[in-house]
């Protein structure tokens, strides 16, 4: 009895205490709360702070309508403990946009992206910083098209660091005022300037060139029998003048005329030097090509008639000693002296091999440019003279056989026999067609490089010789005896 009237008593005086609170206007305690629960009834706006709950938590059973709102907690930000499924969906945010300021450390990572990805829609101004990005770079997977653009660049550049082994650049694109970088086919615009040498290919396709005009015809000296381009400037070897003639190639101007040694043959351009093969005077001769002026003369075997470059090395045919002339360019120096076929005459580089057309033995001699080793010697047609590289396959000029021969560089097999005019001499490439000299017929004749299908043949002066492209124009030696020669640019 004595227990249960305890029991009242402390109810009754805990009412008491209530209404005494309430009429003070005094709100009690939460701990005053047997289970520790709120309804949503006993709210009066809906909002209850985390310091009123003895668990610190609110479940979406204690929230009306299961949202939260920012202004219902003091620092209006939701931390993941604090959600069922540790996530915020786009169904919990009232505009489907989480800003940078609710979140701690200001990354949405995929992981927390129901589609893993950022569109572009998703950005304000479409575009991502590399600020924003942990190493600075966009993957072609992550844009709509696979591409960058000039206009998402901020200085309008693509550096060789960002352009794969495979791809190129193509000349569109590139601002050609002084361009000093070797483009994937070889070209250079004008006004360029070689920071270093060029590429083997680019030597052994012979392309210094850029620009020039058509159709029209120079004189120059006597005899003329080669010619050579040296990026701007058209050189012309005159055999009976003992000098050799320098064209403007836009214009065909006069620039000069300069004396070399006796009888200059072959002639070819290092990057920076005019050499010049003095075929009765057992010696080359280099000119600068700027100035010019005569650098110097260098001793090479007996009657040297053609001349190439290397990108390190003059090579030089001596047509009376059966060998070749190695020659640094830079010093002059001999580097040696390897034997070849009978009468050697036209020689051309491919990029690793050295080229020489055995006139007297009806063959041409592979040399490694390296180290002179002879590395194959191939039959072609009769009396072989000019030789020139294509990229891929070596074209000779068979002077009695009124043919060329085209043989694959690589493994130096047959190709083709192709027909041209009589007693062919000089050969060229252009790019896409094999052009060849025809001495007996005052013309040349165009020919498809890929197929050796015949383009088209194109008169010329007399008794031609000699041939160079200059990035434009064809441009061929008529020795035109007995008066002064000329050079026809096509």
């Amino acid at each position: 009895m004595i227990k249960k009237r305890n029991q009242l008593f402390s109810r009754t005086t805990v009412v008491l205490a209530v209404l005494i609170l309430l009429i003070l206007g005094v709100t009690p305690a939460l701990a005053f709360v047997p289970d520790n629960s709120v309804r949503t009834s006993s709210i009066v706006e809906g909002a209850v702070t985390t310091a009123r709950l003895a668990n610190r938590a609110v479940t979406t059973q204690k929230v009306k309508l299961n949202t939260l709102l920012n202004r219902n907690m003091a620092n209006a930000i939701i931390s993941n403990a604090k959600i069922i499924d540790n996530c915020i969906t786009s169904a919990k945010i009232k505009d489907n946009t989480i800003l940078n300021r609710d979140m701690a450390n200001n990354i949405i990572s995929t992981a927390k992206l129901r589609d893993t990805a950022v569109t572009t829609a998703k950005i304000m101004d479409g575009a991502v910083t590399a600020a924003k990005i942990a190493d600075g770079v966009v993957s072609t997977a992550k844009l709509a098209d696979g591409a960058v653009t000039s206009a998402k660049i901020a200085d309008g550049t693509i550096v060789n660091a960002n352009i794969s082994g495979a791809a190129a650049i193509a000349a569109s694109k590139v601002d050609t005022a002084g361009l000093d970088a070797d483009m994937v086919d070889g070209y250079h615009a004008s006004a360029f300037s070689l920071l270093s040498l060029p590429n083997p290919n680019q030597l052994a396709l012979l392309r210094w060139y850029e620009a020039a005009q058509a159709d029209t015809s120079f004189t120059v000296g006597a005899i003329p029998t080669h010619v050579a381009f040296d990026g701007e400037n058209i050189w012309v070897t005159n055999l009976f003048d003992d000098n050799v003639t320098k064209l403007n190639a836009a214009t065909g101007a006069l620039v000069g005329t300069y004396g070399v040694g006796f009888n200059p043959a072959g002639v070819a351009f290092d990057g920076a030097n005019i050499w010049v093969a003095n075929y009765g005077s057992t010696n080359v001769t280099k000119l600068n090509a700027a100035s010019p002026t005569i650098t110097n003369t260098y001793a090479v075997g007996t009657s040297p008639y053609g001349v190439a470059f290397d990108g390190t090395n003059i090579w030089v045919t001596n047509e009376g000693s059966n060998n070749v002339t190695k020659l640094n360019a830079a010093t002059g120096d001999t580097s040696g002296t390897y034997d070849v076929g009978s009468n050697p005459s036209g020689v051309a580089f491919d990029g690793t091999n050295i080229w020489v057309a055995n006139k007297g033995s009806a063959n041409v001699t592979k040399l490694n440019a390296a180290d002179g080793s002879h590395v194959a010697t191939v039959t072609v047609g009769t009396d072989p003279s000019g030789v020139a590289f294509d990229g891929s396959n070596i074209w000779v000029a068979n002077y009695s056989s009124a043919n060329v021969t085209k043989l694959n560089a690589a493994d130096g097999s047959h190709v083709a026999t192709v027909t041209v005019g009589t007693l062919p001499m000089g050969v060229a490439f252009d790019g896409t067609n094999i052009w060849v000299v025809n001495m007996g017929t005052n013309n040349v004749t165009k020919l498809n490089a890929a197929t050796g299908s015949h383009v088209a043949t194109a008169t010329v002066g007399t008794d031609p010789r000699g041939i160079a492209f200059d990035g434009a124009n064809i441009w061929v030696v008529n020795s035109n005896p007995p008066t002064d020669g000329t050079v026809s640019k096509l």
